[in-house]
């Protein structure tokens, strides 16, 4: 199944992702050796022809790096929320994603399933690394390595250190780079604001969806939409007074009444604006929601959950800061760059997707 390296190499690579992100890798004969974001050294037999990975998230970053030639290179993607809108979309352009076997129930993965497609890896997003372990086990003993991507930890940085690892993995770390470069430029602009240092920061409220008017979902106080708001320069209302990624308490965020409320929910390629608009009209029914000043301003946002933990979280990034920061950035169009990198890197365009919603859109 692998084709014969016409070059023997033998190195060591050490590529900084960011200023405190560091991956390496390392080739040796038909061989290549990672650092996951589990801090596993992986070792991968090459070049890679075949690969599995968990969700559509990852596949699109593969897809980015490798180019579309890495469709074939596809055989199976893993069941999420998602992936019913997203195969039929890809399916539509690339018909052989249409046939994929199901290899997951939730995070349950199945290895016989993974292993009767013969993949060269399978690249995972890791939420809970020890959940995974009879997997990988399993997998290794029949000779498939797992790469574990962890993006959602830091969202910028994890996801520049995903693109490394797939460039690795496949060969293409000049256009990982280049796709991290892009990144790293729009998070240079809204570092270049000093947001962190402003002294009259907006409030800002997050819960996920899937909250009712009753009951309250998650809000983020590490990771994921937490380091979203911090970076684009909000106050989170959330932080030292929730433990972990739990719910708020509704007496609490009523008495801090904050400036605006996001909302990370359906949102994306293939979303309606119905479903997202029902998310947030949901939430607004709550007990004294109608008297919060971000409700009363229409300062009720949503986005896409995903990009908390993919490529696209600049994206996310770059319209908070601007919602909360209008004056410093209002030659700035965060959908307008979002449009020039689905251009350059994705399979599908802009347009096939919605991005974010306002209360009263």
């Amino acid at each position: 199944m692998k084709k014969t390296l016409s070059v023997l190499l033998a190195l060591l690579l050490a590529l900084s992702v960011t200023a405190c992100s560091k991956n390496e890798a390392s080739t040796g004969g038909n061989s290549i050796t990672v650092t996951d974001m589990a801090g596993r050294a992986v070792t991968i037999d090459g070049p890679v022809e075949k690969v599995v990975v968990s969700e559509w998230s990852i596949a699109e970053a593969v897809f980015a790096v490798v180019g579309e030639q890495a469709v074939d290179m596809v055989s199976a993607v893993g069941r999420t929320f998602t992936f019913d809108i997203y195969k039929q979309l890809y399916s539509a352009q690339y018909p052989q994603l249409g046939s994929m076997p199901e290899i997951n129930a939730g995070r349950d993965f199945d290895p016989e399933a993974i292993i009767a497609l013969e993949p060269d890896v399978l690249i995972v997003q890791a939420m809970d690394p020890a959940s995974l372990t009879e997997t990988v086990d399993t997998l290794e003993k029949a000779g498939i390595p797992t790469v574990m991507i962890m993006a959602s930890d830091n969202p910028i940085e994890g996801a520049q250190t995903e693109l490394m690892l797939i460039g690795q993995i496949f060969n293409a770390e000049t256009k990982a780079q280049e796709i991290i470069g892009f990144i790293s430029t729009q998070i240079d602009l809204i570092n270049s604001k000093n947001l962190s240092n402003r002294e009259d920061k907006p409030t800002v409220y997050i819960e996920k969806d899937r909250g009712t008017a009753e009951e309250y979902n998650v809000t983020f106080t590490t990771g994921q939409w937490a380091t979203i708001i911090d970076l684009a320069g909000g106050e989170n209302i959330a932080v030292g007074v929730v433990e972990g990624n739990t719910s708020i308490d509704p007496e609490y965020l009523l008495r801090t009444d904050p400036d605006y409320i996001i909302i990370p929910g359906p949102l994306g390629f293939g979303a309606a604006a119905g479903d997202m608009d029902a998310v947030i009209n949901e939430y607004i029914k709550r007990t004294g929601w109608d008297s919060l000043t971000a409700v009363q301003n229409k300062n009720v946002y949503g986005f896409s959950h995903g990009q908390s933990r993919d490529p696209l979280s600049f994206y996310p990034t770059l319209c908070i800061a601007k919602i909360l920061y209008p004056d410093e950035f209002a030659d700035v169009d965060p959908d307008a760059i979002l449009k020039e990198y689905m251009d350059k890197y994705m399979l599908l365009d802009y347009g096939q997707g919605l991005w974010r919603r306002q209360l009263g859109d």
